[in-house]
């Protein structure tokens, strides 16, 4: 597809020395970019065919662990041309002497981009916030996927009922924490629409209510439940919520307590609270 420009975001370990390059689809390369601690960690090539920017910061202060960033853009004489399509390749090099696990993710959200390759499992997909060790991080269920539009127009979306939406993030994260953890309904929503929005037709239940899917649709009803259980005891904290919620939850068909990837824990028996 025409794309006009590609980012990709790239995490290893604090025990690695990684050194960057990009290969265009025509055979035109970067040179390799080591890790830039001191001053401006981003150097722009401008190739035949391509406009790449690579960034290589020092350690994040976060957590510690390294991570790098890769502008594409088209280039040549005409401005604003599209990436050129085919294959391009990532180039790693290790020069830290120790095994890395490196976890790269597109950030083009027309999925026009995808990765290939022997090395390749696409398993990952949970990012920030919902990465936060404190975060109560939400997966959609489909409770609905069909809805009457505001011109009376039946509206059918391709979402599997009671399963995880296709669009819902699985984990676990790249540290192998378990993520998410519950799910909530997240589509099709029938939720306020404010007066100043400006939604397609197609979306709009009335003119007051739209239905819309996506795990911020999922995430405001344990929101919602969590503000009830902080209003029955103020002292709980983040962790001891989290607890609350899993022991609470099950996957349909599973014991109570048992993880998957997609579901978490599962469902929330809010009774049980």
């Amino acid at each position: 597809n025409q794309v006009g420009i590609i980012w990709l975001n790239g995490w290893y370990s604090r025990d690695g020395q990684l050194e960057i390059s990009l290969r265009s689809p025509n055979g035109f390369v970067t040179p390799f970019q080591p890790i830039i601690s001191n001053g401006n960690p981003s150097k722009q090539y401008n190739l035949p065919d391509a406009r790449v920017e690579i960034v290589t910061p020092g350690p994040d202060p976060v957590n510690g662990d390294y991570n790098f960033f890769v502008q594409i853009r088209g280039g040549g004489f005409i401005f604003n041309q599209p990436v050129p399509g085919g294959v391009w390749q990532l180039r790693v090099r290790n020069t830290s002497g120790n095994n890395v696990r490196l976890d790269v993710w597109t950030l083009d959200e027309a999925a026009s981009v995808f990765f290939t390759g022997k090395s390749i499992s696409d398993t990952m997909k949970i990012g920030s916030p919902g990465a936060a060790s404190t975060a109560i991080t939400v997966a959609s269920y489909t409770t609905k996927n069909k809805y009457t539009d505001i011109d009376g127009i039946e509206r059918q979306v391709g979402l599997e009922l009671d399963d995880i939406s296709d669009f819902s993030s699985e984990g676990p994260l790249r540290n192998g924490s378990e993520k998410p953890d519950v799910v909530a309904p997240g589509a099709m929503i029938v939720s306020a629409l404010s007066s100043t929005a400006n939604f397609d037709r197609s979306m709009m239940v009335n003119s007051k209510f739209a239905a819309l899917a996506g795990t911020s649709m999922a995430t405001p009803f344990v929101t919602g439940l969590v503000a009830l259980l902080l209003q029955r005891d103020p002292n709980l904290t983040p962790e001891a919520v989290k607890d609350l919620l899993r022991q609470n939850s099950s996957i349909p068909g599973q014991n109570a307590g048992t993880f998957d990837k997609k579901w978490g824990y599962g469902l929330i028996n809010v009774e049980n609270l």
